[in-house]
């Protein structure tokens, strides 16, 4: 069965990370995982189709306001 829904996570703590795409993908939502916020942009500059962006606020390289 394929997700329906994609959220990306970029989260730089790999903990949160973990615990975020693990629920997500409990609930049947498929995540794409980043672990800042440039590769987060890296990801989405590529005209991916997503349904939702879960961004942490203070991440290295890129912030999830800037993202």
């Amino acid at each position: 069965m394929t997700a329906s829904v994609t959220i990306l996570v970029a989260e730089d703590e790999p903990f949160v990370r973990t615990v975020l795409v693990t629920t997500l993908q409990r609930e049947g939502i498929g995540v794409i995982a980043c672990k800042d916020g440039a590769e987060a942009l890296a990801t989405i500059s590529g005209n991916l189709s997503l349904d939702g962006m879960l961004l942490d606020f203070m991440m290295p390289r890129a912030h999830g306001l800037h993202v």
